[in-house]
């Protein structure tokens, strides 16, 4: 049953009431451009017509929108108690304006308008006014509103005149309210008569907002369905995003079925309300809270689905999200699994693990995760998210499994980015909708080399010599330069890692910038040598100057420093920065025992870094996503077949015409191994194989 009016301000707080904001909804989120200084505006234009009007009958409301109201259960004698539905955040605000008025008026002794508004603040008679020194009889009954958990004590904090413990979103409020009130008091130029002294101005801000300012209230029984009517008023140009939908649409539908929802609320939700979710994000030219993105990551990976867009969230997940559930999956299941998949996909985004807030996964899953997932955040790739929620929370993969996974896929994505034009990669499609519904047990490695041995010549994973053709040229002025950076970036710490008396680990940064050794304007202090031909070597230099061999790293100080000056002018200050990194180390210094400084920096020396910098980064960094490691088994040259043991234990044949003729004479049992594992009709078979030297 429905019972719907309109109320004016003056009866929505005029007599003992309390309205209690049910801790699913929303907290305080009104901002000044939007609400509170249009709210002002009407508040002025209301006070000028109602001066010139002569008799209270023609004065007009003003309609500030809908309120819905459910009434609680109470004790006898207790103050009457309402759930608000929807429209807290008009009624929070109109707390915040009388609050304003009544301090105001209480700095400029107007003592009789601050009892007046104190009417409409606390519940009067069996309590105090708020500028009384007696204490109150009944704490719980004081306020006219009980906000969610977020907003409470700095509510309560304004409510009680304890101005220094007010924050947020209500203090800003607050501030702003009370700042206009005061200039409006002391400063409002009017040619009405009543509105040319302090007491009067306020006489009149007070009985316009009380009396003018009006909503259409709807009190629902306990039987209706608010769930519904929730969803009615907010089904067409909703003002909460599709975060808050979900939320109150979850919660309402607890309430229904009985369950306690302050538990609910404190044991599934409560983490929600910490401002990380509330942060705006940019998304294909709009903006996208940190929670919708979620969100979306969570549908995309219980659904497999990648066009999922951020406006039908809501729709999306009650439409087609909730029909793939059981009848046993109910309120508390998807409660569960929003927590259980946010906890991951915090320390997704984050890239850090916080082992207090990690009671639904192993502290070392979630550890490797935050730093394999440090790769992707610093290429700025996110496509990864919806997959990796996917594998760790309905596959329940475990660490050493993972492991393996990121292993493959960071294979996969470096030499993707840097042997395809970024713009031709499509990894939200790959990510989500093409791996997600590929796997369905924990044994995610072996179904993702698999499953990366069927692509076709556009997506499949270049191999090292497309690898080393492209390190050749990766540092033209069009190629992507946060990948070579990075790439150089991870080669200098796989170098601090092998040397251990290196302790400050290197970070991954804008001012970390990549240096051409010679130049690309060579000409200008590069002279060529006259023992060859001139033309040859420069058109020599001009394909090696791109080469990664002719790349480091630096800081950008001392890359602007450096410019097109010639070697000899260049090494004093590489000697200097290659303290702090090795990578410099492999150009300054021919040999580090005995320590032998270079004299000169040429081709021969690019071209021999860069074969040393692509080993290291196809066999120590990102190898082919199909070589493993592995034993021989009953081998023997002269044999047609034998077996690998390979890193997980298992048996996998090989054949003797697979194998590279240079290494057959040399191959015998137990000798360890380098091979690709690709798949056969009957299983994996190794091919390629060489020694693991």
């Amino acid at each position: 049953m429905l019972d719907a009016g309109i109320v004016p301000v003056h009866d929505l707080f005029g007599t003992r009431i309390q309205f209690k904001i049910p801790v699913y909804q929303r907290h305080y989120v009104w901002t000044q451009e939007d609400q509170w200084e249009p709210l002002w505006q009407d508040i002025l234009e209301k006070i000028e017509m109602n001066a010139k009007v002569e008799v209270d009958q023609d004065r007009t409301p003003h309609f500030i929108g809908t309120i819905v109201t459910r009434q609680l259960p109470r004790r006898v004698g207790a103050v009457p108690r309402y759930d608000i539905i929807d429209g807290q955040q008009r009624l929070t605000t109109f707390q915040i304006i009388l609050s304003a008025i009544s301090d105001v008026c209480s700095e400029a002794q107007l003592t009789d308008i601050t009892e007046q508004a104190d009417v409409f603040i606390v519940n009067s008679g069996l309590l105090r006014m708020r500028h009384d020194t007696q204490e109150f009889r009944d704490d719980d009954e004081k306020y006219k509103i009980i906000p969610t958990k977020v907003d409470k004590s700095s509510f309560d904090a304004l409510i009680d005149c304890n101005f220094g413990e007010i924050q947020g979103t209500i203090k800003e409020s607050y501030d702003f309210f009370k700042r206009v009130i005061k200039t409006y008091m002391d400063e409002y130029v009017s040619e009405i008569q009543n509105l040319q002294d302090p007491r009067g101005r306020m006489n009149y801000l007070l009985d316009t907002i009380l009396k003018d300012f009006k909503v259409v209230q709807i009190l629902i029984n306990a039987h209706a369905n608010s769930e519904r009517i929730f969803e009615s008023i907010n089904a067409r140009g909703r003002a909460i995003n599709e975060f808050d939908h979900l939320r109150n649409n979850i919660f309402l539908k607890a309430r229904v079925r009985n369950m306690d929802v302050q538990l609910c609320y404190d044991d599934y939700w409560q983490h929600f309300e910490d401002g990380y979710w509330t942060k705006k994000l940019g998304a294909d030219d709009e903006e996208i809270l940190v929670s919708e993105r979620f969100l979306q990551h969570f549908l995309m990976a219980k659904l497999g689905k990648q066009n999922i867009t951020h406006r039908d969230l809501f729709f999306t997940y009650d439409r087609e999200y909730r029909a793939t559930l059981s009848d046993d999956q109910g309120v508390d299941y998807e409660l569960r699994e929003l927590q259980k998949y946010s906890q991951v996909y915090k320390v997704i985004c984050d890239c850090q693990f916080d082992s207090n807030n990690s009671s639904l996964h192993s502290n070392i899953l979630l550890k490797s995760i935050a730093d394999r997932m440090m790769f992707y955040n610093n290429l700025k790739i996110s496509s990864l998210h919806p997959f990796l929620l996917f594998i760790v929370n309905e596959l329940e993969i475990k660490d050493n499994e993972l492991n393996k996974v990121f292993d493959l896929l960071e294979s996969y994505s470096i030499r993707s980015l840097l042997c395809k034009k970024r713009r031709n990669l499509n990894f939200n499609k790959f990510f989500s909708e093409d791996l997600i519904s590929r796997f369905t047990t924990d044994s995610v490695s072996s179904e993702l080399m698999s499953y990366l041995s069927t692509l076709d010549s556009d997506e499949k994973c270049p191999n090292d010599d497309e690898v080393k053709q492209a390190l050749s040229r990766c540092g033209i002025d069009t190629f992507d330069r946060t990948i070579t950076r990075y790439i150089l970036y991870r080669i200098e710490l796989y170098k601090e890692e092998v040397d251990s008396t290196l302790k400050d680990r290197l970070e991954f940064s804008k001012e970390l910038t990549r240096e051409h050794i010679m130049p690309i304007k060579w000409r200008e202090n590069w002279s060529l040598p006259k023992s060859q031909d001139p033309k040859i070597v420069a058109k020599e230099r001009d394909l090696a100057i791109q080469s990664i061999g002719n790349l480091t790293l630096l800081s950008s100080e001392l890359n602007e420093e450096l410019g097109n000056k010639s070697f000899s002018e260049k090494r004093g200050p590489l000697l200097e920065h290659s303290t702090d990194l090795k990578l410099t180390q492999d150009i300054v210094y021919i040999s580090m025992n005995p320590i032998q400084e270079r004299e000169t920096w040429d081709v021969i020396d690019i071209r021999n870094r860069e074969d040393n910098l692509w080993k290291c980064i196809c066999s120590d960094l990102w190898p082919d996503v199909f070589q493993y490691s592995g034993e021989l088994k009953n081998w023997h040259p002269t044999y047609t077949q034998g077996y690998i043991i390979d890193e997980e234990g298992k048996e996998i044949p090989v054949f003797s015409s697979e194998i590279q003729s240079t290494d057959i004479a040399t191959l015998k049992k137990g000798t360890k191994v380098k091979f690709k594992k690709v798949p056969s009709e009957d299983g994996f078979k190794a091919v390629n194989v060489v020694k693991d030297e």
